[in-house]
């Protein structure tokens, strides 16, 4: 009989461990070390979350309290995350899941050679000054969103929307008295476009920033907007096209033949008199 209220006793000692060693891992496994590229969202952690967990235990051993063994320390713990601010952990980890995406596709671009540094400052919101859980001047930042970064690319394929379309252009012409028609794209027509088309490059980022050099570079707006037109021409210059349907041979043909028909004609009314 004291064999088994000794092995009760054994039994009940090892379940509480158990229940405590379970407790103590699903919360290192809920606030345990965590990772994110947004700065303020790690300091916030660190100090909220890890720093605070940090001195929950050491307080704890401190004044021996087993947290793996005894009820109280059980309860403690369980305490402990009651106080922790879930909600706003559930927002750093889909920000950090979603900036992680973002630097992927960063990675990405450089590989390929299509990163600008510079073109981040203008394509929205920097990590290293972000903050998800921002108060005061800064709230509103929110969850980080942005997953993909922007490519810098060379004036065709930043332009290319805007031009790929476009078809030769009908017109009517005169030549040593013959009317034909020509269908082209001249560098008239592509400034047209580059013109028409200004406002939804230019607020951009890459228009942003191209628009500021230019601006830095030159003094003055007109002639910032009038370097930005000229290199998205330039860069779709490959487009202009020519063709026409003037021929002289088939003309000076054509007229032989008219006036064939034309003294047929005439001596054919010559007769009917």
């Amino acid at each position: 009989m004291v064999l088994n209220a000794q092995q009760s006793y054994i039994n009940a000692a090892r379940n509480e461990y158990l229940r405590g060693l379970q407790d103590l891992k699903e919360f290192n496994h809920e606030y345990g070390d965590f990772v994110t590229p947004i700065m303020a969202d790690q300091d916030w952690y660190n100090e909220n979350v890890t720093g605070k967990v940090k001195n929950f235990i050491d307080d704890a051993y401190s004044r021996g309290i087993d947290l793996l063994r005894s009820p109280e320390g059980r309860l403690a713990l369980a305490r402990l995350q009651n106080s922790i601010d879930i909600g706003s952990i559930a927002k750093l980890k889909t920000s950090a899941r979603n900036a992680e995406k973002f630097l992927e596709s960063r990675r990405q671009l450089e590989a390929n050679g299509l990163y600008n540094p510079e073109l981040a400052k203008y394509d929205g919101p920097d990590m290293t000054t972000y903050h998800t859980l921002a108060q005061g001047d800064q709230a509103g930042m929110g969850i980080w969103d942005k997953m993909s970064a922007t490519p810098y690319h060379n004036m065709a394929d930043f332009s290319k929307a805007f031009f790929d379309n476009i078809a030769p252009f009908e017109r009517s012409r005169t030549k040593n008295g013959v009317s034909y028609t020509i269908s082209e794209i001249n560098p008239q027509d592509l400034y047209r476009i580059a013109e028409a088309h200004y406002n939804d490059l230019v607020n951009t980022p890459q228009g942003q920033l191209m628009y500021k050099m230019y601006r830095d570079r030159l003094g003055s707006d007109a002639a910032a907007k009038q370097a930005f037109n000229d290199a998205v021409v330039a860069g779709n210059l490959d487009r202009l096209r020519y063709s026409d349907n003037y021929d002289e041979r088939r003309i000076q043909l054509e007229n032989l033949n008219l006036k064939r028909q034309s003294l047929a004609l005439r001596r054919q009314i010559q007769r009917a008199r």
